[in-house]
């Protein structure tokens, strides 16, 4: 039979970080104490299935029940330094226990060895009778079906009424240690003294009850965050891309808490983080390939918000766009609007800028000019440059200095993309009041 505990934890540590409570879960190492219980009456035989329970006497902390295997051993492992109490006991033997002083400064191995003391006394055939309620708020008591009752004779199960029955040959006055597990209210460890309880005295029952009440929830310490990532373009999710945690203010050198990729529905899930995380100004930083980087700052009221164990922030991340392709604007010219592309002009491509129609600067004109020239001979005798189509406050001779006239009032120039949007406008620097007459203007790349 091998040795068996009935805890397992695992713990994340609190440190002081530069005079603030900063967290951090690291690898836990357990303390190890190897048990050998013998019996020195029958020389020195190693005691299989002796019952071991462990206390941390500095600690306060929970007891913690082992049996001994084929060869009288137990491995106990702990989480936590101090003075440990062993108590070693089995059925026919006497009860003893030891006082083990672990440091962690220190070996994080120990072993010790327990000697039981064999009663002289007589046996009686005795029946253990545990009963296990539980008692709400309102002082209501109610049988708990399907606990586990533990004792040195092994284990089992109370029916629906909330009773189990142990039966076996027991010496009067011999102590019992009865560890019960409840499938929603806990465990509670109890020790009967056989022969010592009401019922002994006119039966050989031995009764014990085990109540259980209600606890209050523990503080909830950490929390869970699901990023969800969507695109600007479409509010669609955005699969696979890389979540990052990060700290404006760095805990123990760290500036990158915890990182995560999204699913196909676009979540991130960031599991296990600490409250006293907002002492860092945490934020998101997400990463997709395609797309612009994206750093957002997380609000203070969602991290410490300590009602629920989950939370969600949703971010976006905007596609990295290769650069207009074709767009066409109409500038009525009586009004100095400015239009801009929907798209980007990519950095350092070619783009072809088309710019027709015939407009008048007069009430009493429907003609005159175009997109660059006045050719109204009443009022340009001489063909004057006037330059009223704009791009970027540039006039299209400043792309293409040897723009001459054209008497179809079609131009077209190259342009070389910066990366950003490109403005357009109709220029007149007398006033747009008197004016009549829309330009055409397109941009394409090359």
């Amino acid at each position: 039979m091998k040795s068996t505990g009935l805890f397992l934890r695992v713990t994340c540590v609190l440190i002081l970080c530069f005079s603030a409570v900063s967290v951090y879960c690291q690898e836990e190492e357990f303390i190890e104490i190897k048990v050998k219980v013998l019996s020195p009456d029958e020389g020195n035989k190693p005691l299989a299935n002796a019952y071991i329970t462990v206390t941390n006497w500095t600690n306060q902390d929970a007891e913690y029940v082992y049996y001994t295997d084929d060869n009288g051993e137990a491995l106990i492992k702990l989480r936590k330094d101090g003075k440990i109490c062993i108590v070693a006991s089995k059925i026919s033997y006497e009860r003893r226990q030891r006082l083990i002083e672990t440091n962690k400064f220190s070996s994080r191995s120990y072993e010790t060895t327990i000697d039981l003391i064999k009663f002289p006394k007589e046996e009686y055939k005795r029946t253990i009778q545990v009963f296990v309620q539980y008692k709400d708020e309102s002082g209501s008591v109610q049988p708990v079906p399907d606990a586990v009752v533990m004792t040195q004779f092994g284990k089992t199960v109370t029916s629906g009424k909330g009773q189990a029955t142990i039966s076996h040959n027991l010496i009067m006055g011999e102590p019992i240690d009865i560890y019960v597990t409840t499938p929603k209210n806990g465990s509670k460890l109890q020790q009967l003294i056989i022969g010592q309880s009401k019922t002994a005295l006119t039966s050989n029952n031995d009764n014990i009850t085990f109540t259980f009440e209600p606890k209050p929830m523990p503080e909830i310490s950490r929390f869970t965050l699901k990023v969800i990532v969507l695109s600007t373009k479409d509010n669609q999710p955005v699969a696979g891309a890389n979540v990052q945690l990060r700290l404006h203010k760095p805990c123990n050198g760290k500036y990158i808490w915890t990182v995560g990729d999204t699913k196909a529905d676009g979540i991130a899930t960031l599991a296990s983080i600490p409250f006293e995380i907002a002492d860092y100004q945490p934020y998101t930083a997400v990463k997709k390939d395609k797309y612009e980087d994206k750093w957002s700052d997380i609000p203070v009221e969602l991290i410490t918000d300590k009602s629920v164990t989950e939370r969600s922030f949703t971010t976006y991340l905007k596609p990295v766009s290769n650069g207009l392709i074709s767009e066409s604007f109409s500038l009525p010219y009586i009004k100095s609007t400015v239009y801009e592309t929907s798209d980007i002009l990519a950095d350092g491509a070619t783009y072809i800028v088309t710019a027709s129609g015939q407009v008048s600067c007069w009430y009493d004109h429907t003609d005159g000019v175009d997109a660059c020239f006045c050719y109204a001979k009443w009022r340009c005798p001489t063909m004057e440059y006037w330059g009223m189509i704009r791009i970027n406050e540039m006039s299209l001779r400043d792309f293409d200095p040897k723009l001459q006239y054209n008497a179809s009032h079609v131009y077209k120039v190259k342009m070389k993309g910066n990366g950003q949007k490109a403005k357009i406008f109709a220029y007149d620097g007398g006033g747009y009041e008197d004016n009549n007459g829309t330009f055409n203007v397109t941009i394409e790349k090359e």
